[in-house]
């Protein structure tokens, strides 16, 4: 995953440098750059973390990478004592933690709402058996979705049944 990371984020401050004539221009309001961050940067960044199984410190790395950009555009320098929070706010942007948590959980309806015969689904509902590997075992997707659903204070078996309907 750290491979794929690094690859992402390489991509994403790619589009990001080549679009730094408009992050400097005074032309450009505001709404009008995170137009432009939203479509061109952070959908770069964020290609395909549906299927992501990210731990706590990946997520920071993103945040950390969408934070500096978002003070760029701010022109915020560092020494200026601002927090996250308050550049969030400036921009009125969520932070990249959040966005992936909702992409993948409605990834997870997506694939809750398939026959049970694909294998997506078949693979949502997969439980392994024999013996693990000595050592502490990797980060999977499951643990992650379970990780997204504690924060939205729901469990698995209400994840699945509010998936049903899908305008949910």
């Amino acid at each position: 995953m750290d491979k794929e990371l690094d690859c992402r984020v390489g991509k994403a401050a790619a589009a990001f440098n080549q679009l730094g004539k408009i992050w400097r221009s005074k032309k450009f309001s505001l709404k009008t750059k995170m137009r432009f961050y939203n479509s061109n940067v952070l959908s770069t960044l964020l290609y395909g973390c549906e299927t992501w199984h990210m731990k706590t410190s990946q997520e920071k790395k993103l945040d950390a990478f969408d934070s500096k950009c978002i003070r760029k555009i701010l022109g915020i320098r560092w020494s200026d004592f601002i927090t996250n929070e308050e550049v969030r706010t400036r921009a009125k942007q969520r932070p990249v933690s959040s966005i992936i948590c909702k992409r993948r959980l409605s990834w997870l309806g997506h694939v809750a709402r398939l026959p049970p015969e694909r294998l997506a689904n078949r693979v949502l509902q997969w439980n392994p058996q024999g013996q693990r590997r000595r050592g502490r075992p990797k980060m999977n997707w499951r643990q992650t979705i379970d990780r997204d659903l504690q924060m939205v204070n729901r469990r698995w078996s209400d994840a699945l049944r509010v998936a049903a309907d899908r305008a949910r």
